[in-house]
Order: C-alpha cells, then sequence, then structure tokens
C-alpha cells in the first residue's frame, strides 16, 4: 500500500509540534509530505513576524525540513495557480495540490471558490 501524498499548509508548518508530526509521519512512510517554495517562505515570514525563533534558528528549521524530505519542495507551474478558482492566497496550495496528486490538503484554511 503506497503512502497517501499530503500537501501541508504553511499554517500548519508554523507550529513546531505538528511540523515534527508530519516530519515523523513521512519520515517512516506513513505520508509524502508536499509543500513548495511558496509555502515555506509562507513559514518563515509567519515565524519572523511571531518574534519566537531568530533568522538564524528559522534557517536552521527550514534547512533541516528540507534535509528530512528532500523530495517534498514541489514546484507548482504559474500557470497553474492563475487557473485555480479559490481565494488568491489559497491558489497556490491547491494548485501543488492537483500537481502533486495529492489525496489531502493539511490546513487550518477554508478553502472557498472565488468568482
Amino acid at each position: 500500500m503506497r503512502a497517501r501524498t499530503v500537501v501541508v499548509d504553511a499554517n500548519v508548518l508554523f507550529s513546531i509540534e505538528l511540523t515534527d508530526l508530519f516530519l515523523t509521519f513521512a519520515t517512516r512512510r506513513l505520508l509524502q509530505i508536499r509543500w513548495s517554495e511558496e509555502i515555506l517562505s509562507e513559514v518563515r515570514r509567519s515565524l519572523e513576524v511571531s518574534g519566537r525563533l531568530s533568522t538564524a534558528a528559522i534557517d536552521r528549521r527550514l534547512a533541516a525540513m528540507q534535509r528530512a524530505l528532500p523530495d517534498a519542495t514541489v514546484e507548482v507551474p504559474r500557470a497553474l495557480v492563475d487557473q485555480m478558482r479559490v481565494e488568491a492566497n489559497d491558489r497556490h496550495v491547491l494548485a501543488l495540490a492537483v500537481t502533486t496528486g495529492a489525496d489531502a490538503i493539511v490546513t487550518f484554511d477554508e478553502c472557498r471558490q472565488s468568482a
């Protein structure tokens, strides 16, 4: 049985406890985690704004995530992002799910269709 592919949104990766949980699942091959550079940039910005970690600590955290899961980062075609009919801030996450054939998106956001 193949591991389910899951896109993990930035608002989930903000929490070190949830990040650790999902990385543990992925390193034990219970899930295939996917994120994009845009998601990781959002994590960085959120951590910087929170003031919880120094810039060096944020760099170490993101580097450790990428070392643990080198295949997690997926490039999303800009044209596909632009085609998504959800709120602008959620388009890249949905496009990543489509690109990777994800079974689920893990987020705290409600995804709403845009006009």
